[in-house]
């Protein structure tokens, strides 16, 4: 993981404490005998490179606790593997961090422990070599750059993650997916199971950032993520703990009311028709009023809702004209708008002779205005 790269930047950069009582502090020297050759081999696209490092001290080595970096002119974050014999293979995360250096290439290292209990090893003899293995799409080493610092434990801790989450209803996904950065490096991509827990070990002490990916299930609903808290500062052997869940977004909809072209019957009206959206469920409803032969867009409706619709009729110029929409509900969505069509069905109004009499009124009155209301 990262824990060389702190751990390097205190030694290298502080050749003695502040207080002028306290003893100077000695860096650790890489071991020189220890020689390192690169290679590589791919396409433009990705490259699979490896790190072969030799025992040329004469003697056995010890690798317990061996830390190793390297320059590279681009940011290296990355797992990796290898061939370790005769080595035990390590039991530690294998991890290839970087951080960017002030003269523009990022220092990337990783370090290595063996197991401890019976059977393992760590001596490599003199004259063997082990090599490590990682892919990437850019072969960014820089060569005479590599060191292996020996005997060098590394102070790290540990975060524990907890995904409160059950798995949601119709999402096939198994796992939460977690981003675990420093400094803006990207550190590891985490695949928490629902309703799990998971440790992430090694990590050297630091300010630490999470973000969570969000699932989408079948139907298009989405879960949004987060981890709480998603910011995290680590002490040497401390475990910090940061909690995982998943609420539902509430998407909003949108449905289409398509109107047709004036009718020949209703030539000359000016008015516009107001169409009443109505959620089935709830009875909340919306006024719209849309515009003759065009398609209106209704927005901020809740996705997945079903609503309804009604509209006065018309009657004008001797016409009686009854709406009807088809279909006559829809069902709200937040990505593409469903369409309901509304249109007239336009009918002569029945006309009729109506008798009027006039009693009592007075003899001076010549003429007499009467309105006719229809009452439907």
């Amino acid at each position: 993981m990262k824990a060389l790269l702190l751990r390097l930047i205190t030694f290298i950069f502080l050749s003695q404490s502040a207080f002028a009582t306290a003893a100077p502090l000695v860096s650790p020297q890489p071991t020189t005998c220890i020689t390192s050759q690169f290679s590589s081999t791919g396409d433009v696209w990705w490259k699979s490179v490896v790190l072969k490092l030799t025992n040329n001290c004469k003697t056995t080595v010890d690798f317990q606790d061996a830390a190793i970096t390297f320059q590279s002119k681009t940011a290296l974050n990355t797992s990796f593997w290898g061939d370790f014999s005769p080595l035990s293979y390590p039991d530690n995360d294998l991890k290839i961090t970087s951080r960017l250096l002030t003269g523009g290439n990022y220092l990337a290292s990783f370090y290595l422990h063996f197991p401890t209990n019976t059977g393992g090893n760590s001596l490599l003899p003199a004259g063997a070599s082990i090599s490590i293995k990682y892919g990437t799409d850019s072969d960014g080493h820089v060569d005479n750059t590599t060191q292996v610092y020996l005997g060098t434990p590394v102070e790290t801790g540990n975060i524990e993650l907890t995904n409160a989450a059950s798995k949601p209803t119709n999402v096939t996904q198994n796992y939460a997916l977690v981003h675990l950065s420093s400094n803006g490096q990207l550190i590891s991509d985490i695949q928490l199971p629902w309703s799990s827990r998971q440790v992430v070990s090694g990590l050297t002490a630091g300010n630490y950032a999470l973000s969570v990916d969000s699932v989408t299930d079948t139907n298009g609903n989405v879960y949004q993520g987060t981890a709480t808290p998603s910011a995290l500062t680590l002490a040497i052997s401390q475990t910090v703990t940061s909690t995982i869940n998943y609420a539902l977004v509430q998407q909003t909809g949108k449905i289409a009311i398509q109107l047709q072209a004036l009718p020949t019957e209703l030539s000359g009206y000016t008015g516009k028709p107001t169409v009443l959206v109505t959620e089935t469920t709830s009875g909340s409803n919306v006024p719209v009023t849309v515009d003759w032969g065009t398609s209106t867009t209704v927005t901020q409706l809740k996705s997945g809702s079903t609503y309804r619709f009604s509209t006065a009729a018309i009657n004008y110029n001797g016409f009686d004209c009854q709406p009807s929409f088809n279909p006559t509900s829809v069902v709200a969505n937040a990505t593409t708008a469903p369409v309901t069509n509304l249109t007239y069905s336009c009918q002569p109004t029945a006309q009729a002779k109506i008798t009027l009499n006039v009693n009592g009124a007075p003899s001076t009155l010549t003429s007499l205005k009467v309105t006719f209301t229809p009452n439907n």
